[in-house]
């Protein structure tokens, strides 16, 4: 494993005790409500805050333990990090940023520069090398931040909401530069964020934190079907379809197709929320574009809504009113029928 944490530290009367480990070159996403400790807990296993007991190794190497007394610093790690409001020097121009934690390594001034330029390349903003932060979008000083702190060539990457301050369109974009980093960096990544479709798109592995404590770890798709909380149902509660976009379709791993306004092309991940999801115990009349039989095999009573899990070819998330659910007797389980409009579901580039 790259990463071993097992950590407990606090402040102001909350506490995070949470113990996981990463395995090499694994990206894992670490989600959780507002409040849960997620910042805490990344900020404790980079060093840049003290642990009341525990232990984290990285790479095989002990660089803290509270009751053996080791605490190695925060720049002799082996860990990069990227923070929310990405945390530039103002003062210093991109290049200088890039090469700061080379710098502060030892590396010399001619070589440190000459890689934060490669870095500065690799994220599409060479010829942007003598500028200063206060010049670029959220999207670019975000990609110059993962640039900073890969340039050292960490074991570990730890980034927290590196999404937060962007957004709509340039999240977008980010998450489509991250992806490809994180594939050409090739090292083990831990990705705070609260958004189901960036864990999802980035993450092999979601670990699930609630009041500073582990509440759930394992692929997306094991959570989904077993959430442990109110919090991971309804994060995980979205329809998430990973396939081909071929223009006005796209074709799912299952082989099956959903169509789609305007799909574009290439891999996509395609969200439609269950509310989208119509549900019919006959064949509906009219075009929907998106119809598909399946078994109404798990019914959640959710206040005045009810969540309806259907497994089929294209396994489905619906969620109708109580009075809905009633009337057609879902609660009997059986054969169902699912529609979807191509206008409610939105598609994300991966």
């Amino acid at each position: 494993m790259t990463l071993v944490a097992d950590v407990q530290t606090g402040a102001g009367g909350f506490s995070v005790d949470a113990a996981f480990a990463v395995g090499a070159g694994e990206t894992v996403a670490l989600v959780g409500p507002n409040g849960a400790g997620k910042t805490t807990l990344l900020r404790a296993v980079a060093g840049l805050s003290t642990l009341d007991d525990g232990r984290v190794v990285v790479g095989g190497r002990v660089v803290e333990d509270r009751r053996a007394g080791i605490r190695v610093p925060v720049e002799d790690r082996a860990i990069g990090f990227v923070f929310q409001d990405h945390a530039l020097f103002p003062h210093l121009s991109l290049l200088d940023n890039v090469a700061f934690g080379l710098r502060a390594r030892g590396v010399g001034r001619a070589e440190a520069a000459a890689r934060a330029r490669l870095r500065l390349d690799r994220v599409g903003l060479a010829d942007r090398a003598s500028d200063r932060p206060a010049r670029l979008s959220g999207g670019e000083a975000q990609r110059v931040a993962v640039a900073r702190a890969v340039a050292v060539e960490p074991t570990l990457l730890l980034l927290d909401e590196p999404f937060a301050s962007l957004d709509v369109r340039a999240r977008a974009e980010a998450r489509h530069h991250l992806r490809d980093e994180l594939a050409v960096f090739g090292g083990t990544a831990v990705v705070v964020t609260h958004d189901p479709v960036e864990a999802m798109t980035l993450a092999s592995r979601l670990l699930v934190l609630e009041e500073g404590r582990v509440v759930q770890d394992g692929t997306p798709a094991a959570i989904s079907e077993r959430p442990r909380s109110a919090y991971v149902a309804e994060l995980v509660g979205v329809n998430l379809f990973r396939g081909r976009a071929h223009g006005d379709h796209v074709i799912l791993l299952s082989g099956a197709h959903l169509v789609i306004a305007d799909a574009g092309h290439g891999d996509v991940l395609a969200v439609a929320h269950p509310r989208a999801v119509a549900l019919h115990r006959h064949p509906p009349e009219g075009t929907p574009r998106n119809v598909w039989a399946g078994v109404a095999d798990r019914v959640e009573h959710l206040g005045e809504r009810v969540r309806v899990r259907v497994g089929g070819a294209v396994p489905l998330v619906a969620e109708v009113t109580a009075a809905s659910a009633r009337e057609l007797r879902l609660a009997d389980g059986g054969e169902v029928w699912a529609s979807l409009k191509a206008t409610e579901v939105t598609v994300f580039p991966v």
